[in-house]
C-alpha cells in the first residue's frame, strides 16, 4: 500500500519535528519505533476496512437505492410520529427537534442563491433602523 508507507512518514515527521506545534512536543522515540521498527501501525487489515468496508454491495450488487437526493426534513411528519409512535411528550419533543430545526433553517437558507445579496441590501438597514424595509 503506497498510500500506507506515506502515512507512516507523514506521521513520523510529525512526531519528530511537531512542525505546526499542534502536540506541544516533539516524540523522538516513538517517532524512531514506528521508523525503525517497522511496527503495524496502522494495521493494514484494519486500515482496508475502514478504506473499503464490507457492504451490502460489495460483490458487485447494486445499493437498495439507486439515486440519494437530499431535500428538507418534514419536521411536522416527524413530531406527530415521535407523539405517536415514541409516547414523546410536547416538552421531550421541543427538547429533542431544537437542533433539528436549527439545521433545517440553516440548510433552507444556504439553499437560496439570492439570501446573501438580499443580506448585502438589507442588513445595513436594519441593523440601523432596527426593522425590516
Amino acid at each position: 500500500m503506497e498510500f500506507h508507507a506515506k502515512w507512516r512518514k507523514q506521521l513520523y515527521d510529525v512526531l519528530e519535528r511537531d512542525p505546526q506545534r499542534h502536540l506541544g512536543q516533539r516524540y523522538y522515540e516513538l517517532a524512531r519505533l514506528i521508523d525503525e521498527e517497522r511496527t503495524e501501525f496502522p494495521n493494514p487489515a484494519v486500515l482496508a476496512a475502514y478504506l473499503l468496508p464490507l457492504t451490502s454491495w460489495s460483490d458487485g450488487g447494486q445499493p437498495p437505492v439507486s439515486v440519494v437526493t437530499s431535500r428538507q426534513p418534514d419536521l411536522a411528519a416527524l413530531a406527530a410520529f415521535a407523539l405517536q409512535c415514541l409516547g414523546w411528550s410536547p416538552e421531550i419533543l421541543r427538547q429533542k427537534l431544537t437542533e433539528a430545526r436549527v439545521g433545517a433553517v440553516t440548510r433552507a437558507l444556504l439553499q437560496v442563491r439570492t439570501f446573501h445579496s438580499c443580506l448585502l441590501v438589507l442588513l445595513p438597514s436594519v441593523l440601523v433602523t432596527g426593522q425590516f424595509r
